[in-house]
């Protein structure tokens, strides 16, 4: 995998700025620069061919952008439990998700499976009036 890149820019800058540098009868001459730097757009390629699986992308947990990812499903004692659960997590630091749209539960775990969690958070927890943690 080429993560980095290494470009030759010649004299184009060192012409536009006058950068010079006295040779050994004491000439000027332009400098002969490059530029050397790793691409963001090749580490996210690196870490999708890293780390992926049959359904798509699986990001590791120092990439994820999000450490935890909470499914609020439907009803009032979910929305206390799962509101509770996502300012606890944050309080000790953790950085959180937390899905409570008011979509379907098959639409939610759907995004979680192949898009939030395998995408931003290794992590998930699912919080509804039959599956309650105390």
């Amino acid at each position: 995998m080429a993560i980095a890149s290494l470009r030759d820019v010649g004299t184009f800058f060192s012409d536009a700025f006058n950068a010079a540098f006295l040779d050994e009868n004491g000439k000027p001459q332009p400098v002969f620069m490059g530029s050397y730097g790793i691409g963001i757009f090749r580490l996210l390629a690196c870490l999708a061919e890293a780390h992926h699986d049959d359904f798509g992308l699986r990001l590791p947990p120092f990439a994820a952008p999000f450490e935890i990812a909470i499914v609020q499903l439907k009803g009032e004692e979910s929305a206390t439990i799962a509101e509770q659960l996502y300012a606890d997590l944050q309080a000790a630091g953790f950085s959180v998700l937390l899905d409570d749209r008011n979509a379907s539960p098959g639409v939610k775990f759907n995004d979680a499976d192949l898009r939030e969690c395998r995408c931003a958070s290794p992590f998930r927890s699912a919080h509804w009036r039959r599956v309650a943690w105390k």
